[in-house]
């Protein structure tokens, strides 16, 4: 009986454990969850512009949460979450899931306040609570579509798409207010490339890269102290005509503009109140790729008028008078190849002066125009020479051969280099020069890297110098030394210097590069400021490899006693909030107390038919 009575104990006593354990479980382990979740509410407030309307606006957002491999970084290391911002603003809801995944929810519809002057969309997000993640909060284009109408008349604007890091450091109690500011008014920006020497020239395939402009300090775009950065743009778009698409971080990803018939570019959806710049990165034939490639057009904003982007076209040949370096316009020359006595065949081009080789053209004679200058076009490659046919009226014919060669692109090289040939003719009546005045004159520089001619350098200074009785000495001006520095394109010129032998000496060099320890000689004279620009070039500096801390060495072992390792039993998983085993456990605790219910009464029964 004892023992039918304990049986009867044990059956009843065990599921009910089983449902107390089931009980005691998922509460601390569903407080335990929670504990580790937190809620952060965002509040997104933006401006009524139509007060007329009393009715809300019924907008939405979507919100998506960025992956950490999605995440853009700027060149301090950072998250970029302005340029992400604007990737996405560009990109249809279909392509952000591509990306990113399926939207985390859709916020209900914006709400008026009390004041009437805003409208609020409320957003909930919870995650863990260590957690830092970035999300992306973007109208829906169901919201926007709604709301086009009212937006292109000026009654409403569109929201501005958002990357939020959350938590940050403006959160108050796990809230956040964000007031959207209307999304920045867009323009387009035209460059116009034209000839420096005739702006009626339009240069067709000339090749860009696009930069937006923005200052170092908190005075932003601070253009005339050249504290900024240029940050490269991807564009979309082809032939002259582009759309912006967004700002990205590394140059050599950056979208190729290309200059359209007209010589133009014109770009779409720029921010109107900052700042652009264009770099050229590839020039045509006829126009000296060291002189033009590298070179970085004026910082305009979109809507105050055109870039006008000149290129300086290198002249075959000049004529100039030996005395005063004036341009000789009228001289007639002839051209041959280095080993044939026939006059080469041209036709006239579409500038003053530009000859383009043609074996069935009708021109023998050429002769200099628009400053004295020729230009040839289009010659195949091999050595050529000018024999000078009449000269300027009231100078003497030169009886010299001028030498020059053309590469297998086209480009006329003289004595190897991209220059011109300076051919000075002599005055019948020279007159001397009146005592006490000494003739004056120019030259140009380019400083340059050294191992990318593309890349001008830009605050290199220089002391000028000039060869008196054997001994360089440092040229004054104003009671101070002559200094000359090189600009944004890496361009300096030495001007009004008297004829004579000159160095320049390097006393100040560019950010990360070394200083050059050669002089760069140079002479004045009448055809020095003809000559084009000399290329002074800088090495770049490596950045320093830091060296590590000497490892200190290791001290010798010394015996011990051994330690015996003691190893814990495992007890298998924790049991989660949501883990199955808490219902299995329940439901086995009901089951057996069924069950024990069933076989007691069973028991009984027996008992009282026996």
């Amino acid at each position: 009986m004892k023992r039918e009575r304990k049986f009867r104990l044990v059956a009843f006593i065990l599921p009910i454990l089983m449902l107390i354990q089931a009980f005691f479980l998922a509460p601390v382990g569903l407080a335990e969850e929670e504990a580790k979740k937190v809620t952060y509410t965002i509040h997104l407030d933006f401006s009524i512009k139509d007060t007329s309307v009393k009715e809300s606006s019924a907008r939405q957002v979507k919100l998506w949460k960025i992956p950490q491999d999605k995440l853009k970084k700027d060149q301090a290391g950072e998250v970029d979450r302005l340029s992400m911002a604007k990737k996405y603003d560009d990109m249809k809801e279909e392509d952000i899931i591509k990306d990113l995944g399926e939207e985390i929810l859709t916020s209900e519809e914006s709400k008026i306040n009390e004041n009437g002057d805003k409208e609020r969309i409320s957003l909930q997000i919870e995650q863990e609570e260590n957690e830092e993640s970035y999300y992306l909060i973007k109208e829906s284009e169901e919201s926007f579509a709604k709301m086009k109408d009212r937006i292109d008349s000026g009654k409403s604007s569109k929201l501005t798409t958002t990357v939020l890091k959350v938590p940050n450091d403006e959160f108050k109690n796990n809230e956040l207010l964000i007031n959207l500011k209307d999304s920045p008014k867009t323009k387009d920006l035209k460059i116009i490339k034209v000839d420096a020497d005739n702006p009626n020239i339009k240069l067709d395939k000339v090749q860009f890269k696009l930069f937006k402009r923005v200052g170092n300090t908190a005075e932003d775009n601070n253009i005339s102290e050249e504290k900024y950065n240029d940050i490269p743009i991807e564009v979309e778009g082809s032939f002259g005509t582009y759309k912006f698409k967004s700002e990205i971080e590394d140059e050599k990803l950056a979208t190729v503009l290309q200059t359209n018939t007209d010589g133009e570019i014109t770009v779409s959806g720029l921010e109107e109140n900052s700042y652009y710049v264009f770099k050229e990165v590839k020039a045509i034939e006829g126009y000296d790729k060291t002189l033009n490639e590298g070179i970085i057009s004026e910082a305009k904003k979109p809507g105050e008028g055109d870039i006008i982007f000149k290129n300086k076209r290198i002249p075959t040949l000049i004529k100039y008078a030996k005395d005063t370096g004036k341009m000789l316009d009228g001289v007639k020359f002839s051209v041959y190849k280095k080993d044939g006595e026939d006059k080469l065949k041209f036709r006239q081009g579409e500038t003053s002066g530009e000859y383009i080789y043609d074996e069935a053209g009708d021109l023998t004679d050429i002769e200099t125009k628009s400053g004295g200058k020729i230009y040839l076009r289009e010659l195949p490659a091999g050595d050529y020479y000018f024999k000078e046919i009449t000269a300027a009226e009231g100078y003497i014919k030169s009886e010299d051969s001028y030498e020059f060669s053309v590469d297998e692109n086209h480009n006329i090289k003289v004595n190897g280099k991209a220059e011109s040939l300076k051919v000075e003719n002599v005055p019948e009546n020279e007159n001397p020069t009146p005592p006490g005045e000494n003739p004056k004159g120019s030259h140009k520089f380019i400083k340059v890297d050294k191992d990318d001619h593309g890349k001008k350098l830009a605050g290199a200074k220089f002391k000028v110098q000039k060869l008196v009785d054997d001994k360089y000495m440092t040229v004054v001006r104003d009671g101070s030394e002559y200094i000359v520095e090189s600009d944004a394109n890496g361009a300096l010129e030495v001007t009004d210097l008297e004829y004579g032998h000159y160095r320049l000496k390097e006393v100040g060099f560019p950010e990360d590069y070394n200083p050059v320890v050669e002089f760069t000689e140079f002479d004045i004279s009448a055809a020095s400021s003809l000559n084009t620009p000399a290329l002074i070039e800088n090495e770049h500096k490596p950045p320093k490899e830091e060296t590590p801390p000497p490892t200190p060495p290791t001290p010798p072992e010394t015996p011990s006693t051994p330690t015996k390792t003691l190893t814990s039993r495992s007890r298998g998983p924790l049991v989660k909030t949501g883990d199955i085993r808490i219902w299995i456990y329940f439901a086995i605790g009901l089951i057996m107390i069924v069950a024990g219910f069933i076989i007691i009464r069973n028991q009984d029964k027996k008992q009282e038919l026996a």
